[in-house]
This record gives structure tokens, C-alpha cells and sequence, in this order.
């Protein structure tokens, strides 16, 4: 059986506001949408140190492409044409209007 604290705190009166509205569409009660919303809370926290740690590293030791993957690249491309582009589209262009009968 989990057990549970009681926490009192104070909020803005139009987050209260939100706050009753969504619970009552949900049909939670408070305490089980603030339990929600801190256990949401507290995961966004853990994912945004575990991002700063990736970041930390790769700027300590980047990813570096393999010489073989430039390889095999170029050898897969190298019989393609140059690329020109052609005329511009004129779907972006607005259309004429109907006259109505």
C-alpha cells in the first residue's frame, strides 16, 4: 500500500480556476491531478539533467562519421546528375474566383 503526505500550498486563483476546470472534465480529484502534475514535474527535471549530461559529452567526444561511410556515400552518388531547379510552381499562387450563376 503506497503511502501518502499532505502538503499544503498556495496558488494563483486563476491557476486554481484551470486547475478546477480540468479536474472536474477529468473527473479526478485535486489531489490526484496535483500528485500527477509533480510526479510530471519531477520526470521533466530527471530528463532535462540526463540531456545536459549527453551534451556535456558529446562536446567532450563528438560522434565523427567513418571514413567508410564517406566512402560507401560518395561511391552510391557518383553516377547522379547535378540537380537544376526548374520553374517556380504556382500552386502558392491564389486562384480566381468563381463568379457565382
Amino acid at each position: 500500500m503506497t503511502a501518502f503526505k499532505k502538503v499544503a500550498v498556495s496558488i494563483p486563483a486563476e491557476t486554481y480556476r484551470s486547475l478546477e476546470k480540468a479536474r472536474g472534465q477529468l473527473g479526478k480529484t485535486r489531489s490526484e491531478v496535483v500528485a500527477v502534475a509533480v510526479k510530471e514535474w519531477l520526470r521533466g527535471l530527471e530528463a532535462g539533467e540526463a540531456s545536459r549530461r549527453y551534451v556535456d559529452g558529446y562536446l567532450r567526444l563528438p560522434e565523427r562519421a567513418a571514413a567508410d561511410d564517406v566512402a560507401i556515400t560518395a561511391a552510391a552518388t557518383a553516377d547522379w546528375s547535378t540537380w537544376e531547379p526548374g520553374p517556380a510552381s504556382r500552386a502558392s499562387e491564389p486562384k480566381p474566383r468563381r463568379r457565382k450563376r
